[in-house]
């Protein structure tokens, strides 16, 4: 891959997730790494290699503004990321551009989510259930109210029918 399919590939992923301004910075530093890489007598496919695959590249991106976003933290090449509000410690496959977990964060989220509207559909399922459970104990019980008291309904209605009026 040469560096401008890097790049515009990079550009393209990056597009509608960070503001112009931070889009432009980033492919700046990804511009000049690899320039001085190329400088030092590396190849193009070697750089590229190492940097990993523009969508990877880019979800660390992503990832990394949000976290400055979100914390006030700052990253400068000399120190790294600095963390006004550090969090749990990061592991070394983070480090090496994994993300310590054997899902991504985007599954999580959407599984999650899908968990919810999952849970949703159980309550409102039980609820209906508990409904038909209701309507069909009353009439289970109003049938056999019906069943047990006609004959005797009957019997007072046709005393009162013969029954002479004053």
């Amino acid at each position: 891959m040469s560096e401008n399919e890097f790049l515009s590939e990079l550009r393209a992923c990056l597009a509608g997730a960070l503001p112009q301004a931070e889009i432009e910075s980033n492919l700046d530093y990804y511009r000049d790494y690899i320039e001085g890489e190329l400088a030092k007598g590396r190849k193009i496919e070697e750089i590229t290699e190492e940097l990993g695959e523009p969508n990877v590249v880019a979800h660390t991106v992503i990832t990394g503004f949000k976290m400055k976003v979100h914390t006030g933290g700052t990253f400068t090449e000399d120190e790294g990321y600095n963390d006004p509000n550090p969090g749990p410690e990061i592991t070394e496959d983070q480090e090496n551009g994994g993300t310590g977990h054997s899902y991504r964060e985007s599954d999580q989220s959407h599984s999650d989510r899908l968990a919810g509207i999952l849970t949703k559909i159980v309550v409102v399922a039980v609820c209906i259930l508990a409904v038909l459970l209701v309507v069909a104990v009353v009439t289970q019980v109003f049938t056999f109210v019906i069943r047990f008291f006609w004959p005797i309904l009957a019997e007072i209605l046709s005393y009162l029918d013969k029954k002479p009026r004053s």
